[in-house]
């Protein structure tokens, strides 16, 4: 299946049957809910009545639980939009291009038209690059100006169909700067899995312990104890989930992999199955990247026409439908079962017990990239980057206030400094490490290397020149988190919003200086008892850069105060 652009969407659908929709997906159970509910957004622009009636009928689940799924996820609505739906990103790198402005002229046409488009505000579309961004029925585009606002409105005045608008606006850049060896590497499907399969499975295991490789999609875990674990496990259908959600904000490299390395990321999920024993492998792909889907499917099919996947092993591809929490692996797992993505206590661990019981190994995209390369170049090949300690290379997805944007392959224990010199950041001031969730690094520790043991990122790094300031992140930061927080425990909930509410207060300034310990605690609360690492890394960082707040402002009013 491919989607399809869709646009202006039908205003009457009284009449659609469920199974029209679904392209030739089957419809067999409760797991099967979700993608139901993406192709039937994509197709109508919203979920009716009738249709969630027509699922819970089929699934047996009920029409409740249907609408309070519909309700979880950001890209799915169970109310009437408009013929013509933008999301508008909001992550700050984009705001800093102008996105308010843009934001601003859709909802004036909005306002003159009404019925006519629905103008929403989203977080980061993986885009940052290339920003300003935003969704059009779904489908992104990049370098949103005055003029193209001008010109989109132009063709939604005249319903002109979305498959007939200008190609070229819905081209996603690669951007690549500096290439390495991850990047570099372009495996001959199936080679990598045959030179694995001439020794044991435990043999590669160790190979992933000697050669020390962590995920790369943030956490930054072992990979070889992790695939020890799972293929240990008590279980005949082990599953291998490739975690392609990609929502922190700033962060574009799977999005790249994806599209140039597809090849890579597949033969690193058949090698995963081959060594831990799995069934079944699964993509679980944010829905802001829908336009890739027909390329991964297309990749997914010359593997089993070459014999690479087959009834012993099969991958196939779970789609998202708008919510950061899904990049915890637990939430994921239950996002994929069709279900809202809730956090999952812990344990038991996905090796034990992942997608519907079974032992699962949950991987990045770019950790099952450095599989391939680890599998078809060999020991020595991988170690001889990075530092001793930490060998490898990292992706970075560089975006904000430098002159060359895009992705950066550096070593591992690579500094920042360093990084700013590449990427034209000479006049960086501060740096967001690791997107909302990181930390932001100030000048004076540019210094610090990327590594596992100082700093680690799960691959954003957002640049800020002078102009900028830490309230600005702030603010920016704490209504991401408001938005994106799944509202499962209070902490996180209850703490989001008053973190949001202060930041709010910042920026006007009238937070009060008893406040600024009830900011804190609020911080410290998150951290230590939220449910799952949303709330406690979104205290952290919040927390952390309203310290750094507070240093800009006395140094301000200490500079006013010499004049």
């Amino acid at each position: 299946m491919t989607f399809k652009k869709v646009g202006p969407y039908p205003s009457s659908h009284d009449d659609v049957e469920l199974d029209a929709l679904m392209d030739g997906y089957r419809i067999e159970g409760p797991g099967d809910v979700l993608q139901a509910l993406v192709r039937i957004q994509h197709f109508l622009g919203w979920v009716p009545p009738q249709l969630r009636k027509a699922l819970s009928e089929r699934t047996r689940v009920t029409e409740t639980k249907i609408r309070g799924i519909i309700d979880f996820y950001h890209l799915l609505d169970a109310e009437p939009t408009a013929p013509w739906v933008v999301h508008l990103s909001t992550n700050i790198t984009d705001m800093m291009l102008g996105q308010q402005t843009n934001i601003d002229r859709f909802n004036k046409y909005a306002k003159k038209n009404p019925g006519k488009i629905q103008v929403n505000e989203t977080s980061c579309t993986g885009l940052c690059e290339q920003g300003p961004a935003l969704l059009i029925n779904g489908f992104a585009m990049g370098r949103i100006n005055a003029q193209r606002v001008d010109d989109i409105l132009a063709l939604i005045s005249t319903d002109t169909p979305l498959d007939q608008w200008p190609a070229n606006w819905f081209e996603i850049s690669s951007n690549i700067r500096k290439p390495g060896p991850l990047l570099r590497h372009h495996v001959v499907a199936g080679e990598a899995l045959a030179k694995v399969k001439t020794a044991s499975p435990e043999d590669f295991i160790l190979k992933l312990d000697h050669a020390g490789l962590k995920g790369r999609g943030g956490a930054g875990f072992s990979t070889a104890f992790k695939w020890q674990a799972c293929r240990k496990a008590i279980g005949d259908h082990k599953v291998v989930a490739c975690n392609a959600d990609e929502g922190e904000p700033g962060t574009f490299k799977d999005r790249v992999l994806l599209d140039r390395h597809i090849e890579n990321v597949l033969e690193g999920m058949t090698i995963c199955g081959e060594v831990i024993g799995a069934k079944s492998g699964y993509i679980y792909l944010r829905k802001e990247y829908i336009y890739m889907y027909g390329h991964i499917n297309n990749a997914i099919k010359k593997r089993r026409e070459a014999g690479l996947l087959t009834e012993d092993f099969d991958i196939g591809i779970h789609m998202g439908a708008g919510a950061y929490v899904c990049g915890e692996e637990s939430s994921m797992l239950d996002s994929m079962e069709g279900k809202r993505g809730i956090p999952r206590i812990k344990p038991p661990f996905p090796v034990d017990q992942g997608f519907l019981g079974r032992p699962t190994v949950v991987n990045n995209v770019e950790t099952f990239c450095n599989v391939a390369l680890l599998a078809d170049k060999g020991l020595d090949n991988f170690r001889s980057v990075g530092c001793s300690h930490t060998p490898g290379s990292k992706l970075h997805s560089i975006s904000g206030d430098c002159k060359h944007p895009g992705i950066y392959e550096f070593p591992l224990c690579t500094s920042i400094a360093e990084m700013m010199k590449a990427c034209g950041g000479k006049e960086a001031a501060m740096v967001q490490v690791g997107g909302a969730a990181g930390r932001l690094i100030t000048e004076n520790r540019f210094d610090t290397a990327i590594d596992f043991r100082r700093l680690y990122s799960a691959g954003s790094m957002m640049v800020f020149n002078s102009d900028r300031q830490p309230k600005d992140l702030l603010h920016n930061f704490s209504h991401f988190f408001v938005h994106e927080s799944c509202g499962f425990c209070t902490p996180c909930r209850g703490g989001c919003q008053m973190l949001a509410a202060y930041s709010d207060q910042v920026m006007n300034g009238t937070l009060q200086k008893q406040d600024e310990k009830t900011l804190l605690d609020t911080c410290k609360l998150m951290m230590t008892t939220s449910h799952c690492g949303l709330g406690k890394t979104a205290g952290q960082s919040i927390g952390q850069i309203f310290h750094h707040h507070l240093k800009a402002q006395k140094a301000e009013n200490q500079e006013m105060a010499h004049e």
